[in-house]
């Protein structure tokens, strides 16, 4: 599956149409171009909410299941989904499980009693979930995944993970030949998402863009798995006092912002340290800005992006349009690589700063 990448200026990115595509789709392309459909498909469907409201229509609850809400990235994501909602014709109400698999599937099976219309998921362990996925999607609630493709979903946003990471690897690498020409060796601290079966790919590809086209041998000294900002903190700082540690890679930039205050309590320069990630978040893209640690950031569309392609799936799988037998209807995520060239605008798009 080839995908097209978006990389420099946020705003195409940050204009980019919903793009519904089916199973095994690929090649999105975002442009400035959509902006006045995007706008006129906005407008439309606020005046079709006020139009409901106004014949006494009530809005359709949906239930946005997240497996790490209290991180940094996911409550801006948690916030776009219950500002956006109305706009689509929703009551979206978040159900957090702290990552907790049982309690998540608890979560769905609750979810079918209270009466909700649709579930959105962010799953904590897709294979523990499955079975009441399929039971909710068979009693007529249908399931759409924010992780990718998975079975008994109704929909889902897919985000090319191993591609997009193998390229944050590849400019990982570049910027180390460009800037550290001279170092034949690099010890490199490895934070991963070792739970979920997508970010294992997401870290491989990582991995992977890095070690094919690096100069330098690369010795991983530590990999580990955090799940919040303080055990990535906790785990860097034991790392940091056993080993020289030249690199952080991390698949999460709440990860990273903890290797970055490791590194501030222990007194670690700087300036020795670099760090690239996958997903931003408002302190990863301040500390790019800053020069502090972070060389580069690649992402997958902006937060608001995301939170519309969920909200337009969800919308989809509830229309008379939506057909079960045809299986998951996928909507595909662009990626997009930010560096202290275009800080500035990611943090508007972001919603960091206007």
């Amino acid at each position: 599956m080839k995908k097209k990448m978006v990389t420099l200026m946020l705003t195409v990115c940050c204009s980019m149409g919903l793009l519904l595509t089916g199973c095994g789709s690929s090649d999105n392309t975002s442009s400035s171009a959509d902006t006045s459909s995007d706008t006129t498909a906005t407008e439309e469907d606020t005046t079709d909410v006020a139009a409901a409201e106004e014949e006494g229509e009530e809005l359709q609850k949906i239930a946005l299941l997240t497996a790490m809400g209290g991180s940094e990235s996911w409550q801006n994501r948690i916030e776009l989904a219950t500002t956006l909602d109305e706009e689509y014709g929703f009551e979206v109400t978040n159900i957090d499980c702290d990552g907790n698999v049982t309690t998540q599937a608890q979560q769905i099976e609750s979810c079918m009693e209270s009466g909700y219309d649709a579930i959105i998921i962010s799953p904590a362990d897709v294979s523990a979930i499955i079975t009441t996925v399929e039971k909710a999607t068979e009693a007529g609630v249908p399931v759409v995944s924010t992780e990718g493709v998975f079975e008994g979903a109704s929909a889902c946003v897919t985000i090319p993970e191993y591609d997009s990471a193998y390229y944050m690897g590849t400019q990982a690498a570049e910027w180390l030949n460009e800037n550290w020409p001279d170092k034949t060796e690099l010890n490199v601290m490895d934070m991963n998402y070792e739970f979920l079966e997508n970010c294992i790919e997401r870290n491989t590809g990582f991995m992977d863009g890095l070690k094919d086209n690096c100069n330098a041998t690369i010795n991983v000294v530590s990999d580990v798995s955090p799940t919040t900002t303080v055990e990535a903190e906790s785990m860097a700082e034991s790392a940091l006092q056993a080993d020289s540690i030249d690199v952080c890679m991390s698949t999460n930039g709440d990860f990273l912002y903890g290797f970055v205050l490791a590194c501030e309590n222990l007194g670690v320069d700087l300036d020795t340290v670099a760090g690239f990630i996958m997903d931003a978040t408002a302190s990863s893209l301040q500390y790019l800005k800053e020069g502090k640690v972070i060389k580069g950031i690649c992402a997958w569309s902006t937060p608001q992006g995301q939170v519309e392609y969920w909200l337009e799936a969800t919308q989809y799988v509830l229309s008379d349009e939506y057909d079960a037998s045809e299986g998951c209807k996928e909507y595909d995520l662009d990626y997009l690589y930010i560096t202290d060239e275009n800080v500035d605008q990611a943090m508007i798009d972001f919603g960091v700063t206007e």
